[in-house]
């Protein structure tokens, strides 16, 4: 592979039951609608997060996924707004 800017690699501990401790902290995920394009284009976010999408372009949006992972449809909404989903599945969600 030339190029592995897209890759994820995900650990699983080996001793079975064993989990890690939970944080405290509350990250924030987004990804932004700008010159019609997503940014970042890749994102990777643990399950049960919130990702916030704001339309930075000067026209309406809409945004939505219709694969394995988290399906959903925003709708059309307008410049400056946002909208979030809550990705609470595992999977890849190919986002359009």
């Amino acid at each position: 592979m030339k190029d592995a800017s897209n890759v994820v690699v995900w650990l699983v501990p080996q001793t079975p039951g064993l989990i890690a401790p939970a944080s405290n902290e509350n990250p924030q995920y987004r990804i932004v609608q700008h010159n019609k394009m997503f940014e970042p284009n890749f994102l990777v976010v643990p399950v049960g997060s919130v990702v916030d999408f704001p339309n930075l372009d000067p026209w309406f949006h809409n945004v939505f996924s219709l694969y394995r992972g988290k399906k959903f449809d925003l709708g059309l909404y307008e410049a400056g707004s946002h909208k979030q989903v809550k990705f609470d599945r595992p999977g890849a969600s190919y986002i359009f």
